[in-house]
C-alpha cells in the first residue's frame, strides 16, 4: 500500500497454512522504518467487541487466512503459535454494522492440515 507522502507498507503474509504475517512500513525514500510480526497476544488485545472495525482488525493482523459470511455477519481466521509452539485459530466475528462481535482462541488439532473442513 502506497500513501500519499510516499510511505508504504508491504504485507507478508505466510497464510492460509502458514502462522506468521510480517509488515514492513518503508519510508519516502524506500528506507525500512519497521518490520513486525504482526499475529501477537498484544495485537489481539487491542480488539474490542462493538468498537474495533474490520478494517482497523485487518490492518492489525493482515489479510485473513480464511473468510466465511452466514447470517449477515462475517468470520475470519488466521493461524498462529502464540507462544511460538502450540498453533491456535484466531477467529474474529463481525456484526452487520462492520464492527467486532467475537473473538475466540481454538486451539488447532494436531495430525493434519485443515483441508477438508471447509
Amino acid at each position: 500500500m502506497r500513501f500519499s507522502s510516499g510511505e508504504e507498507i508491504w504485507e507478508y503474509a505466510t497464510g492460509p497454512e502458514g502462522i506468521e504475517t510480517y509488515v514492513v512500513a518503508f519510508d519516502g525514500k524506500g528506507v525500512v522504518r519497521s518490520a513486525l510480526q504482526v499475529l501477537t497476544e498484544d495485537n489481539i488485545h487491542r480488539l474490542i467487541p462493538g468498537k474495533t472495525t474490520r478494517e482497523e482488525t485487518r490492518s492489525l493482523f493482515g489479510r485473513p487466512g480464511d473468510v466465511y459470511e452466514m447470517n449477515e455477519s462475517e468470520t475470519w481466521e488466521w493461524r498462529f503459535k502464540p507462544l511460538g509452539f502450540a498453533p491456535e485459530i484466531l477467529v474474529v466475528s463481525f456484526a452487520s454494522d462492520g464492527l467486532v462481535s467475537g473473538v475466540t482462541r481454538v486451539p488447532e488439532s494436531f495430525g493434519g492440515g485443515r483441508r477438508g473442513r471447509r
